[in-house]
């Protein structure tokens, strides 16, 4: 099934899948903050780039003055 079939509804692994070719890809800052928290022992990171990517997305729409991240690693 195609994304764009009209009167279609994508399930929500195709979702997913889209999301992650949209947005899943890791950028060469990213790649080398992964790589060095793996050297240096630190816990994988557990959120799915699509959704830090969408977090991303909602917290700039809302153009906060602050943001508190917690629990970041690295």
């Amino acid at each position: 099934m195609s994304m764009f079939e009209p009167d279609s509804i994508p399930s929500g692994q195709e979702v997913k899948d889209y999301l992650d070719r949209r947005f899943g890809q890791e950028n060469s800052l990213l790649h080398s903050i992964r790589v060095q928290s793996h050297d240096e022992q630190l816990p994988d990171i557990h959120i799915p780039i699509h959704v830090g990517r969408l977090l991303y997305l909602l917290a700039k729409i809302q153009a906060p003055r602050q943001i508190l991240e917690i629990g970041t690693l690295g």
